[in-house]
């Protein structure tokens, strides 16, 4: 997604509403299968796509089962990517399945963005992806601004396009938002 030079081969906003809602479907069985697992490294280079764009969680070496009585782990040492580790894990050592929530938010962000979750060559105000989107989430106006450009131009229906892109947004804001009651 980052490193494609060809903007032909640059998804479709079809296909990366497709590899989300795939995604999230593979979070939402780790959550429900005993015992529960927590990726805690979910991140787009993690997410394979094969020749017909299925995502296929990838990494899985960090994940942690929990026993069916807990909901969360206490971590030793840090675990993740930086700029898809969770607020509350990084205040409280904790991960949580809202942990790999929050990463799929920042994956959510990417996919819309086609920005990096962290790029040192921006402005400081824009080298967060995650502080660069949030106030611009709860701004319909910035929306066109936030939006992967390619997806503009290459959209039939623009109008239905926006629709879409505006529940997208709103449904990523709510993931990637502070939880302090998970501390």
């Amino acid at each position: 997604m980052h490193f494609v030079e060809d903007s032909s081969k640059m998804l479709t906003w079809n296909a990366r509403v497709r590899v989300a809602l795939r995604t999230a479907r593979a979070l939402e069985y780790h959550e429900v299968c005993l015992p529960s697992v927590i990726h805690r490294n979910l991140k787009s280079t993690n997410i394979l796509l094969d020749e017909e764009l299925n995502p296929h969680l990838s990494d899985c070496g960090l994940a942690a089962a929990l026993t069916p009585n807990t909901e969360r782990e206490v971590a030793t040492q840090l675990v993740g990517s930086f700029g898809y580790i969770a607020h509350e894990f990084a205040l409280s050592g904790i991960y949580t399945v809202k942990s790999d929530v929050y990463s799929f938010g920042v994956v959510m962000l990417e996919l819309l963005t086609v920005r990096k979750p962290l790029e040192s060559s921006r402005p400081r105000s824009e080298q967060s992806l995650v502080r660069w989107a949030t106030p611009q989430l709860q701004d319909i106006d910035s929306l066109a601004k936030m939006v992967d450009y390619t997806l503009i131009n290459d959209s039939l229906n623009e109008h239905l396009m926006f629709q879409d892109c505006s529940f997208f947004v709103k449904l990523t804001s709510l993931l990637i938002i502070y939880d302090f009651t998970a501390l």
